[in-house]
This record gives structure tokens, C-alpha cells and sequence, in this order.
């Protein structure tokens, strides 16, 4: 019968009976090596493993540094918090580097994450490799899949096998087709060294179904699914070979379907319920679409726990498919698959989206840019150009503007039709990058040809801009004629009837300015009316000026003194004509600055303190560039034949050289005067008025 001593009481004891074979004066070496070889002999001569703790146990109590890093090893790694504690300060005194690598996964274990991950990096630093592991595995909890990504290749190049099948999982799941090459070739790299490893060899399946790092091969991945086997295969394998069937060809497709069927009647099994939920939601390989059979199955997939099922049925709850529209389970459900899943990118686009709209949230622009930013490190376009425009939108103060203007221009360089008119209309209005209407030309044009309808009006409006009339009329009848009843249909008539009025084709002016008018845009009224007036059509000339100058239009105002002033279509009176004037003077109008002016100058009926007024509005409206005003000065008000002939030189000069009148300069040429220097007085009194 063996005899046992208790050696002497430690903190294992809660841990471990404390029993020991007599040797308890043996040389701390001797025990170590004898605790190794009891380890490496376990299979063989059945030692318990409480047997060989113990043994190491003792030999660290003999002093054995050896046996405490082991067991340091053996209590932090298992999570035995007692355990790792007590060896803890020896590892740290012979090793930092694996003192922090065991503090670190010692404090994993009771959550203490921001702590444990300044000790995993300081290991990994120290040249403890085996922490990035640990720290992939902690930030793809946390969501931060970038940074997950790099930590898991870190760890994959120190050998650590582990990353490999998690690196996999996230690249074919990424939208990035380079991180699908990679995804795949890392997958080649684990059957090299492990032929027969299941999880692999599906995912090498899939891959070659779906194309996801590879091309399409159903040879290939036929010949994978039949080293499989068929005895007893386990559900990922019947659901590989299923999809293969199902893929592969029309005869073998209504089996691929049974099989899932099945399957799902006897297990339940989400993964195959989102099979046919993708398959009846989208019409897939033939088969008819069926919304009443996707929310069956998408219902199984995300009861089932499988996060794309989440997802799906989350996206059918916020658009209403098949189910009463929630937007707040849709963002539950899409919350929950990212939980899930923290690499599922689609989640991450729609979690945004929810945040920069408030559906099923509140709005949070920020919180919608963290989202859109971890997703378009995972590859996807959709969230680089979402996350852009909430930049360009400045609900992001603290992003950088140029750095969203840079992805416009990439993403639609990439051939996204969106991003094209985002960039195309920057560079047209010059909104935080210099004006370049060649450049805004090209890209709007391929928003265009992707009929992206947003783009239509901009794109109509640089070829306006840069004078190619004929190809922005076709542009603007698209949006007039096709959209009516919408304000881009109003701006786009209103545009039309200004160039149709510019090249003096009326009768098509007045039809689009008509549109315009009636769909609410003023101007355009104002525009009608002015052609009406033109046309001798005084009665609608004035119904038209007689309701804008009454809602405050200075322009609808002038042409209300206009025709008092001169009769047409009103009887004449000067008091109300230079009523209607003063209106659009005080709103700063310069036509009606000379109008009033030569009004009160030249007027019948005008008393006579009103006529000292003349002078000022007459030089107010020449200075601010009014011709007529500037002749009048130096032809009528100061006669070229009178003695202030000087005065009114002066005007014409300044009309001539600074308006560039020639009928100005025909006037100095037959007087053949100059203005001498009275004209330096009138530069002056230019200067102060304006």
C-alpha cells in the first residue's frame, strides 16, 4: 500500500487533494523532470491529471522555477484564477513578457478587457506571440474586425493554427473580393497540412459554388463534397452537398431542395432554412419566387440563432415583406446579428443607415460613421460612400472632408453610379474643391448612363453652363416633360424657357415658362409676363406683374410703374407709376432707379419737390452700371448744348469707358468732348454710392 505526507499547505488546496508520494526531500530538479515524464507518459500509464498537477506542484514548492511556469501556464491558460495568481510574481520575475501574456488571459477570464488588453500587447511586444490570438479573439468580440483581422494574421504567421479557420470565415464573408482571395488561399494552406479537415473542406465547397476567392468550379467542389462521403454525414455536410445539387442543374435541383426540407423538418437547422429563404426571396436557379415560403424559413434561420437569418428577417420587418412593418424589431433583430456575428458586414451597413435616419433608434450621425467605417474596412462600397456623404452632409464635424471628397471620386472611378453624381455635383459647385466643370461633365455623365435621375438636372446644368444649348435642352425636356408635377421638373422648365427666350424662339419660351409659373416658380412668371408685355399682350402682362409686385417682386414692381408710366395695359399716371418705382428702388432695383429718375425729371403731373429727387436715383442707377441712366445724365438731364455740357460729358466718358457704351462713345465723338475734369467728380461720386 503506498504511504502519502502532506509536504506542506498551499493555496491549491482548494483546487487539489495535497497528497504526494514520499519524496519530499528530493532535488527540485529531480521532481520537475520526474512531473514531465509522468506528463509525457499519461496515456501509457494512466496517470490522472490531478496526479501529475500534483507532482509539478511539488517541485515548485521544492523550487523549481521550471515547474512554476508550467503550472503558471496551466492555471492561467485553464482560467483557475487561485492558481495563476499565486505563480504569477515568479513568471513576471524570470519572464515579463509571459507574466503579461498570463495576466492578460487571466483577466479575460474575469472580463476586465481594456486591462487585459495593455497586458496582451505588452506581451506580444516582450515577443510572447502566442497574445495575438488573444487579442483577434477579444477585438472580434468587440466588433473592431480590422483590427481583429491584423491581430489574427499576426498570430497565423507565428504558427498559431488557431487564426487560420476564423481568418477564413472573414474574408469570405467580406465584400472585398481581394480579402475572398485571400480568405481562399489561406484555406488551401490548412488541407495542405490537414487533408481531412471537415470545417475546411465545407468551406472549400462554398467556396467554389458561390465564387468567393476563386472561380466558380462545381467540378471541384463535387469532387471535395464526395471525399466528404455519404455514410452518416453531418448537417454541414448535407447542406453543402444540397447547395451543390441545387446549383448544379435543373434535374438535381428539386432534390437539393427535398434535402433541405427534410433536414430542416427533423433538426430545424437555420443554416439550411436560410438556404431556401435566400432561394423563394430571390427566385433563385429558376425556382419562382415565394414570399409566403422566405418568411417561413427566414423565421426558422433567425429563431435558430443563424445571424444572417437575423438580419433578414430584421430587413423584412423594416420594409414590410411578408410581415407588418416594426422598425424597431428590425433594428433588434440586426443589433442581435451583429452581436452574433461581429464580421457580418451587411449588419454593420444597416446599423448604420438605422443611426443616420433614426429607424428603430435615435439619429446619431457619429455613431452611423463608426458603423459605416467598419464596414468599409470589411469591403463594402456601399458603406464608404454612405459614410462620405454623411462627411459631405457635415453631421461629421470631426471627420476629414478632403478624405470623403477622395472616396467620391474613388468609389465612382470603381464604377459606383452614386458616387459619380456625388463627385460630379461637388465639382460643380465647387463645394470644398476648386470649381472644374470639364471634370463635373465627365462624372455626372456616368451617374447619367447609370440613370441616376439625381444627376439629370446638374449634368443639364454644366452643359448650359459651358454653352452647349443643344444637348442641355435635351437634358431639361427630360426632366420637364417626364416629371412633371416635381420642383426639378419646374427648375428644369423654367431653364428652358430662359434659353428658348436667348434664342428668340418665344413661342417655345412661353410654353416652359408657362409650366414653370404654374408649378410655382415666380421668376418664370416674371419672365411670361415680360414677353407678354413684349407681344402687346397688356391684359395678361398684368395680371402676372399685378399679383408678384403685390407679394414683393422688385422686377413684377418696375414693370407695374412701367406700364402706368407709359399706358400699356394700365391707364397712365405718373403718382402710381412712381409709386410702383419707388417699391423696387427700395429694394434695390436698378431699372427702376432710372425709370423713376427720368420720371421725375421729365413727368407732367409730378410735383415739383418731388423732382429734386431725379438727380440722385438717375446717378445712383448709372453708377450701379444702368447705361440708359448713365446716357440720360449727359444727353437730357445735362444737355451736351447747354452750359453744363462738361457735367454731362463727364457722364458719357463714364458710360463709354466703364459701361462700355458705343452709343456713349458715337455721342463724345460727334460733340468732341471729354468730360475735362469734371469726369475725376464723377468717378467719385461713383465710388461713394457704390
Amino acid at each position: 500500500m503506498l504511504k502519502y505526507v502532506r509536504c506542506r499547505l498551499a493555496p491549491l488546496a482548494l483546487a487539489l487533494p495535497l497528497f504526494v508520494s514520499a519524496g519530499c526531500g528530493q532535488d527540485a530538479s529531480e521532481l520537475y523532470q520526474e512531473a514531465v515524464m509522468m506528463e509525457k507518459s499519461q496515456a501509457d500509464r494512466g496517470y490522472s491529471q490531478q496526479e501529475i498537477l500534483q507532482k509539478f506542484d511539488e517541485a515548485a514548492k521544492a523550487g523549481s522555477t521550471d515547474a512554476m511556469l508550467h503550472l503558471a501556464g496551466i492555471f492561467c491558460e485553464s482560467g483557475q484564477l487561485a492558481g495563476c495568481r499565486e505563480y504569477l510574481p515568479e513568471v513576471r520575475r524570470k519572464n515579463p513578457a509571459l507574466a503579461d501574456f498570463y495576466a492578460g488571459i487571466s483577466d479575460l477570464a474575469q472580463t476586465q478587457e481594456e486591462k487585459a488588453v495593455e497586458e496582451l500587447k505588452s506581451a506580444l511586444q516582450g515577443g510572447e506571440r502566442r497574445a495575438a490570438y488573444y487579442l483577434a479573439e477579444l477585438y472580434y468580440r468587440q466588433y473592431a474586425v480590422k483590427e481583429a483581422v491584423g491581430y489574427y494574421e499576426t498570430a497565423l504567421k507565428a504558427g498559431d493554427r488557431r487564426a487560420a479557420l476564423p481568418l477564413v470565415r472573414i474574408y469570405l464573408n467580406s465584400k472585398n473580393p481581394a480579402s475572398n482571395v485571400r480568405g481562399f488561399g489561406i484555406l488551401k494552406d490548412i488541407l495542405k497540412q490537414e487533408p481531412h479537415n471537415r470545417e475546411a473542406l465545407v468551406l472549400s465547397a462554398k467556396a467554389y459554388i458561390q465564387g468567393l476567392g476563386t472561380p466558380v468550379s462545381m467540378e471541384r467542389a463535387g469532387e471535395i463534397i464526395r471525399t466528404l462521403g455519404a455514410a452518416n454525414p453531418s448537417p454541414d455536410v448535407v447542406i453543402v452537398r444540397s447547395l451543390y445539387q441545387i446549383a448544379s442543374n435543373v434535374e438535381s435541383r428539386d432534390t437539393g431542395i427535398a434535402t433541405l426540407k427534410s433536414l430542416i423538418q427533423n433538426s430545424m437547422n437555420p443554416e439550411a432554412a436560410y438556404i431556401l429563404y435566400d432561394i423563394y426571396s430571390r427566385g433563385l436557379y429558376g425556382v419562382e419566387k415565394n414570399q409566403k415560403e422566405a418568411i417561413y424559413y427566414v423565421r426558422i434561420a433567425s429563431d435558430g440563432g443563424l445571424p444572417k437569418g437575423m438580419l433578414a428577417l430584421g430587413e423584412m420587418y423594416r420594409l414590410g415583406l411578408g410581415v407588418n412593418p416594426n422598425n424597431d424589431e428590425s433594428f433588434r433583430l440586426t443589433r442581435k446579428a451583429l452581436d452574433a456575428e461581429p464580421d457580418l458586414v451587411d449588419a454593420m451597413v444597416l446599423l448604420g443607415r438605422y443611426h443616420a435616419e433614426g429607424i428603430g433608434t435615435r439619429v446619431d450621425p457619429r455613431e452611423a460613421y463608426r458603423y459605416y467605417q467598419e464596414a468599409a474596412e470589411s469591403g463594402s462600397q456601399q458603406a464608404e460612400y454612405e459614410g462620405a456623404l454623411l462627411v459631405l452632409k457635415g453631421l461629421v464635424p470631426e471627420a476629414n472632408f478632403a478624405e470623403a471628397m477622395n472616396t467620391f471620386r474613388k468609389l465612382a472611378d470603381a464604377g459606383l453610379p452614386e458616387a459619380a453624381f456625388q463627385y460630379g455635383h461637388i465639382l460643380f459647385l465647387g463645394n470644398g474643391v476648386p470649381r472644374n466643370m470639364t471634370l463635373a461633365e465627365e462624372y455626372l455623365r456616368k451617374a447619367v448612363d447609370k440613370g441616376i435621375k439625381e444627376a439629370f438636372m446638374p449634368y443639364a446644368t454644366v452643359l448650359d453652363f459651358r454653352g452647349d444649348y443643344d444637348n442641355a435642352i435635351l437634358w431639361y425636356k427630360v426632366l420637364a416633360d417626364e416629371s412633371i408635377g416635381t420642383e426639378v421638373s419646374a427648375e428644369a422648365a423654367a431653364r428652358l424657357g430662359e434659353i428658348y427666350d436667348i434664342l428668340g424662339r418665344y413661342r417655345d419660351a412661353r410654353r416652359y415658362y408657362e409650366q414653370a409659373y404654374n408649378a410655382g416658380i415666380a421668376a418664370a412668371g416674371i419672365n411670361l409676363a415680360r414677353l407678354y408685355f413684349i407681344d402687346g399682350d397688356y391684359p395678361k402682362a398684368v395680371a402676372i406683374f399685378s399679383k408678384e409686385a403685390n407679394e414683393g417682386n422688385p422686377v413684377a414692381a418696375t414693370f407695374m410703374g412701367l406700364m402706368y408710366d407709359q399706358g400699356k395695359g394700365l391707364p397712365i399716371n405718373e403718382i402710381k407709376a412712381q409709386e410702383w418705382y419707388d417699391k423696387a428702388v427700395r429694394k434695390g432695383n436698378v431699372d427702376a432707379m432710372y425709370l423713376e429718375g427720368k420720371l421725375l425729371h421729365s413727368g407732367k403731373t409730378i410735383p415739383e419737390h418731388m423732382a429734386a429727387g431725379a438727380q440722385n436715383l438717375l446717378e445712383s442707377a448709372a453708377c450701379h452700371g444702368n447705361e440708359q441712366a448713365a446716357i440720360y445724365l449727359g444727353t437730357v438731364f445735362y444737355p451736351l448744348d447747354s452750359e453744363f455740357f462738361d457735367v454731362g460729358a463727364a457722364w458719357l466718358r463714364y458710360a463709354s469707358e466703364k459701361l462700355e457704351s458705343k452709343k456713349a462713345q458715337d455721342f463724345l465723338s460727334k460733340a468732341q468732348v471729354n468730360g475735362g475734369g469734371n469726369y475725376d467728380k464723377v468717378l467719385a461720386r461713383c465710388n461713394l454710392k457704390n
